[in-house]
């Protein structure tokens, strides 16, 4: 159930801070037995030193559009406090020319 959670907060973000005519795309890769959900985005981007504080309760990027897009601040933080209970990572990376994906990455179940 967490990691569907992260899933849905990274799905409601890219919602929120993309053009409403932009794509969301949703990859998953397997790679010497790590999974990487991505979440990718054609919005407004994460500045390179933003990236780690993103992920901290109530941290928004840009203070004077927060009356504009709605928020609190918690959802990214409580993504990655789920991938930790789940032995988990989640991080952003750049969605090339611009936008944002975002990754939930773990270790696949073997059988």
């Amino acid at each position: 159930m967490a990691l569907y959670k992260i899933i849905i907060i990274f799905l409601e973000n890219a919602g929120k801070y993309s053009p409403s005519n932009s794509e969301i795309t949703i990859n998953i890769t397997l790679e010497n037995h790590q999974v990487d959900f991505q979440v990718a985005d054609e919005g407004i981007g994460v500045p390179e030193e933003e990236k780690d504080n993103i992920f901290e309760r109530f941290y928004r990027i840009d203070k004077s559009r927060s009356s504009e897009i709605p928020g609190t601040g918690l959802g990214l933080a409580i993504a990655k406090e789920y991938a930790q209970l789940n032995d988990a990572k989640v991080f952003v990376s750049n969605n090339s020319p611009k936008g944002s994906i975002f990754h939930l990455q773990m270790e696949s179940i073997e059988n």
